[in-house]
């Protein structure tokens, strides 16, 4: 595979997304079910935020051709909240934990690197086994 010069850059759109709910609603089985087609088939509580990424492929409007706009979805697994409880004490009788950054978890085919440059090289190599087409 040829690597492409500075000039040919490829635009890629980012997508964050947040998951928000009740412990046990199934936000990561959703997620895993997505990123890495699997779901999983016990419960395992997120105690911290979590990141996934996946590469996906949709029509790009504003082309007239069959043309495919790479994104990069970013989505965030949260830890389950209870409506009302944020003021109360934990199970083990202390404040609720400080969540602080969330965890980057890796998905079935995509690397996780911190330096955006980087990412967006190792997603121009990138080739997904299918395509997801997305049309509204």
């Amino acid at each position: 595979a040829a690597m492409m010069s500075s000039k040919e850059e490829i635009k890629m759109r980012f997508l964050r997304i947040t998951l928000l709910g009740a412990s046990n609603a199934g936000k990561t089985a959703l997620i895993n079910g997505w990123v890495n087609s699997n779901c999983p088939h016990r419960y395992y509580r997120t105690e911290k935020a979590t990141l996934y990424y996946k590469k996906i492929d949709i029509d790009d409007e504003s082309e007239c051709t069959d043309a495919l706009q790479p994104i990069l979805v970013e989505i965030e697994d949260t830890p389950g909240s209870e409506r009302g409880n944020d003021d109360e004490e934990d199970e083990r009788g202390g404040r609720p934990a400080d969540l602080g950054d969330p965890k980057p978890r890796l998905g079935s085919r995509v690397s996780v690197e911190k330096d955006r440059a980087r990412l967006i090289s190792l997603f121009e190599q990138f080739r997904p086994k299918g395509k997801l087409r997305y049309r509204p």
